[in-house]
C-alpha cells in the first residue's frame, strides 16, 4: 500500500489534468505538482467489475505497482478501462511498465515545459 502522502485526495480529483497518455485498457491522466513527489490516483468504475473485494484488490494491484514508478513531481491518475480482471497479474503489469515508458518519454521530451 502507498503511503497517505503519495495519494490523492477527493477534491485532487477535481484538478484540471493536462497531459493524458493511454493503452488499450488505462487513461493516465497528468498535471504538474509542487509537491517533489508523485502522487498516484486509481479510478476503477462497477462497469469494471460489479464486486468492490475485486475492484479494491485490482486498485491495491495497480498501486503496488506504480510505487516503483519515478519522480516526476506529478500528479497521476489511473483510469481503468474495459474488462481489466481478465487479465493476469503479469499482463497488467507488463502493461503499466509501457505506460511508465511513455511517460518517460513523454517528460524527457517536454521537461521544459513547466505546464505539464
Amino acid at each position: 500500500m502507498l503511503a497517505k502522502k503519495l495519494l490523492l485526495s477527493n477534491a485532487d480529483f477535481k484538478k484540471r489534468f493536462k497531459r493524458v497518455v493511454s493503452s488499450p485498457h488505462f487513461v493516465v491522466r497528468v498535471t504538474h505538482n509542487e509537491l517533489g513527489h508523485n502522487r498516484f490516483g486509481v479510478i476503477i468504475s462497477a462497469k469494471v467489475n460489479s464486486k468492490s473485494t475485486q475492484r479494491h484488490r485490482l486498485k491495491r494491484f495497480i498501486l503496488a505497482e506504480v510505487k516503483s514508478w519515478p519522480s516526476w513531481s506529478r500528479d497521476l491518475i489511473l483510469v481503468v478501462l474495459g474488462q481489466l480482471v481478465d487479465l493476469s497479474g503479469r499482463e497488467i503489469a507488463n502493461e503499466l511498465a509501457l505506460l511508465k515508458d511513455e511517460l518517460i518519454r513523454l517528460f524527457s521530451i517536454s521537461s521544459n515545459d513547466s505546464n505539464l
